[in-house]
């Protein structure tokens, strides 16, 4: 049995449209003079166990990312400012969806906290479908881990306070095509 502090950077990581829950991510690099083999792992968030996970083998070097369970005193909330559906055009129609959300993070803490959201945009995989953005805050990191339509946003939320991310997107398909569900 052996116990390994790891510094770690930490955040709340959340896909709000999917699930508001924030959930804490840290991830680091393990330094040690022997490698430790694969087996369980018990988990502790200031000095409470968290949960067990089942970790690979780590040697000298190797990154290192768990989740520590849900953080109670990060809020999200997802308000759609845009969800309509429809045709348009005059000479010749599309069927037309566009979907504009806003992000509300709450930070209920003491002191401040790194937020990673996650949303995605829709990718086209036939030639009929168009796809544009609406409006996104920037800065973002897009095709996170490299996966397609896949938007990402880091930020700091100072103690206490709120603050808004918003990501938006149309799709578009010519008359007679229906619109795929997003």
């Amino acid at each position: 049995v052996a116990d390994h502090s790891v510094p770690v950077e930490v955040a709340v990581w959340s896909a709000p449209v999917l699930d508001p829950t924030g959930y804490i991510h840290a991830k680091g690099q393990f330094k040690a003079n022997a490698p430790i083999p694969a087996g369980p792992a018990t988990l502790y968030r200031d000095g409470q166990s968290v949960g067990q996970t089942h970790l690979g083998g780590l040697a000298d070097g190797e990154e290192l990312a768990l989740g520590f369970g849900v953080d109670e005193a990060v809020r999200i909330s997802v308000i759609n400012e845009l969800e309509r559906t429809g045709e348009e055009g005059i000479w010749s129609s599309e069927n037309v969806q566009r979907r504009q959300n806003r992000f509300e993070i709450t930070n209920h803490h003491d002191t401040p906290v790194q937020i990673r959201l996650f949303d995605r945009l829709p990718v086209s995989e036939q030639d009929v479908l168009t796809v544009k953005s609406l409006e996104i805050s920037e800065p973002i990191q897009r095709n996170f881990a490299e996966k397609k339509g896949v938007l990402s946003w880091e930020r700091e939320v100072p103690a206490g306070k709120t603050i808004s991310v918003k990501s938006g997107f149309e799709v578009r398909v010519p008359e007679g095509t229906s619109l795929p569900r997003l």
